[in-house]
């Protein structure tokens, strides 16, 4: 008895815990079914610390930018300040794939593709990370996220008119189990990122894949569930912690139903990756290994109709300080990716490791796209042409960012009025048309069939709302 009122005092005291539980198993309407052909699907794949926009500069938007910018760009890595324009400036640039960090696009995927320059987010912050701040356009004090981020206002939408079994699928690689910095529920909710590729397959497709421990899972939902039973049985707490119990009963039965449907799903075995007993990317232990592993769990989930929204994150938050790359291994350059940064100035070696560190991203994100390509949505088109996938790093232009400008690419969704083949400046950040990441994820709601003009914590008296111009056409 007392082990389990020590066990639910940790359930009534673990707010925080509680608002991860529906980021890591099931949710959503009371009819489980697959994602509708055609919907709206939408990607993050987020880069902790950074991603440099010389990185994504192609030889023409290089050549364009050099005479409208105060000076050339030269050897910078970051240009912000040099900025002169008032207004959009969209350039045609087909050699996308000749940027540093965007071979992987290829000839296939070079004309489906654009990268967005100029976007700030002051309100969310800069520095080594913002934490959840990008995503919510809001700061995180203490921890804690000020805002819903923009993963979940899609998910919830989306889950909740196409009766998805998840409303959104969160995995990355870094040091811990779990990041609960990068997303959020809402105000003081964090959303978890499942950090273990074993976990994410076990959690998002495990029951779809037949996996035995599905039935493990369906035990630790029903004896949780009857431990809160019995706890509101006993009245061991006010009422207060008594609706806290309830809710936490409602989401544990709904979860039990939700893990019954799965483990009934109707799955077509070719869109399963191969799991953890035979890719030993799963026990790797290797940073881009695991984070290999979870762009094909997310993969998976995205063409079975499991969800509508997956985020991929690699070491977001702070998990950027413990991660290093092994696999990029060079002599006299180092695999941490704090010292990597802290030493690259005037080092070209060190310089190109962190170009390759997002390239090599950028490559899984390539074969995402392609296995997207690859599965049809009805009336001849592909999941691709539904799909819109942005990569970004999570702090803005460097790696202490004064969250000035935060690079974009954007892959697909052209069956969403996605244009690509392109790459769009918008104004500098003193100008009167200045945009930031918050028109982005209005773009993004504006897609999805939910418009809206305000996001997050921007002065819209006094700013810019609604979409980002000339994105969608």
């Amino acid at each position: 008895m007392s082990s389990r009122r020590h066990w639910m005092r940790g359930v009534l005291a673990g707010g925080a815990g509680l608002a991860l539980l529906p980021a890591i198993l099931p949710r959503g309407a009371r009819q489980v079914r697959a994602s509708a052909p055609g919907s709206a699907r939408f990607v993050f794949v987020i880069e902790g610390n950074c991603v440099e926009p010389v990185a994504m500069l192609s030889p023409t938007a290089r050549a364009a930018l050099d005479g409208m910018l105060s000076e050339p760009i030269d050897d910078k890595r970051n240009w912000y300040r040099t900025y002169r324009h008032d207004s959009l400036v969209e350039l045609g640039t087909s050699d996308l794939d000749a940027a540093k960090s965007l071979g992987a696009l290829g000839a296939d995927l070079r004309g489906r593709a654009s990268v967005l320059y100029g976007l700030s987010n002051k309100a969310g912050g800069g520095g080594h990370t913002p934490h959840h701040g990008t995503l919510t356009c809001t700061r995180t004090v203490g921890g804690s996220p000020g805002g819903q981020s923009i993963d979940s206002v899609l998910a919830e939408s989306l889950s909740r008119d196409l009766g998805t079994p998840f409303d959104a699928v969160r995995v990355g690689a870094g040091s811990a189990p779990l990041n609960g910095g990068t997303c959020a529920h809402g105000p003081g909710a964090p959303a978890a990122i499942l950090q273990r590729p074993t976990t994410a397959f076990q959690t998002y497709l495990g029951a779809v894949a037949g996996d035995p421990s599905a039935l493990d899972r369906a035990e630790m939902l029903a004896f949780a569930r009857e431990d809160v039973e019995h706890a509101l049985g006993e009245s061991i707490a006010g009422a207060h912690e008594q609706e806290k119990l309830r809710t936490y009963l409602r989401a544990l039965e709904e979860n039990e139903r939700q893990l019954d449907a799965l483990v009934g799903w109707d799955a077509d075995a070719s869109l399963l990756p191969a799991g953890p007993e035979t890719d030993p990317r799963f026990a790797s232990g290797r940073h881009f290994d695991a984070l290999g592993a979870q762009f094909a769990v997310a993969s998976s989930a995205l063409r079975l109709g499991l969800t509508n929204v997956a985020v991929i994150a690699s070491a977001t938050s702070g998990e950027f300080g413990g991660v290093a790359y092994p696999s990029l291994e060079r002599a006299g350059v180092p695999t941490g990716r704090h010292n990597l940064h802290h030493e690259s100035a005037g080092s070209a070696a060190h310089q190109d490791m962190i170009h390759e560190v997002s390239g090599t991203i950028v490559g899984h994100l390539a074969q995402l796209a392609r296995d997207l390509e690859d599965t049809p949505d009805g009336d001849g088109a592909s999941l691709l042409d539904h799909t819109v996938i942005l990569y970004f790093g999570d702090n803005g232009e460097t790696h202490h960012s004064s969250a000035s400008e935060f690079p974009v690419l954007a892959v697909g969704g052209e069956g969403l009025g996605f244009s690509h083949g392109r790459t769009l400046v918008y104004p500098r950040l003193a100008a009167d048309g200045h945009l930031r990441m918050s028109n982005l994820w209005m773009s993004l709601l504006a897609a999805a069939g939910y418009p809206r003009d305000t996001f997050g914590g921007e002065d819209f008296g006094r700013l810019l709302g609604g979409e980002l111009p000339a994105l969608r056409t």
